[in-house]
């Protein structure tokens, strides 16, 4: 894969860790419980409340995406391939949108036609109250660095060889 054993240990970890929290604070506040983050960022809740729980929901949602995002035999898409000119072409744009990104997460996402679209987002949650991503690519430094230095583009390069078009 495109990450070694050890990075994606370290990341499965700190997944676990946010988790747990998110579990802690549906505890102590029970109306968060089975609750969608479009539920929670209307519901009436203290700020601070809301806040950590959509924060931790972000997080948990955009990592399992991730997780789940790459495959070691990428499938065909005909949603791809209707909607672009090729997987190739897609594999490029979502490239080209997360190359000069600093932070933050891309999407893919189908649209109300079922066409793939990309979306880039920095720490919030706001791109799954507007889409359900089905897949995303975390761009955070801490992903790639202990794998590839300062080369982003090179992880970028191998992590888009894996990834699962084959979803959409």
């Amino acid at each position: 894969m495109f990450l070694s054993e050890d990075n994606i240990k370290k990341h499965l970890e700190h997944l676990r860790n946010e988790k747990l929290k998110y579990s802690i604070l549906e505890k102590s506040v029970p109306e968060l419980k089975g609750k969608s983050i479009n539920e929670i960022s209307r519901a009436n809740l203290s700020r601070d409340i809301k806040e950590e729980a959509l924060r931790l929901l972000w997080y948990i949602r955009s990592h399992e995406t991730f997780f789940d995002s790459f495959t070691v035999n990428p499938k065909r898409s005909e949603t791809v391939e209707k909607h672009s000119s090729s997987r190739e072409r897609l594999v490029y744009d979502i490239f080209l949108q997360a190359k000069d990104r600093e932070y933050g997460f891309l999407y893919v996402y189908a649209d109300k036609q079922g066409a793939p679209r990309i979306a880039v987002s920095d720490y919030n949650e706001g791109v799954y109250l507007r889409y359900e991503p089905i897949l995303s690519i975390d761009l955070y430094e801490h992903t790639y660095f202990s794998d590839y230095g300062f080369s982003k583009d090179k992880f970028l390069r191998n992590a888009l060889m894996y990834l699962d078009t084959g979803r959409l």
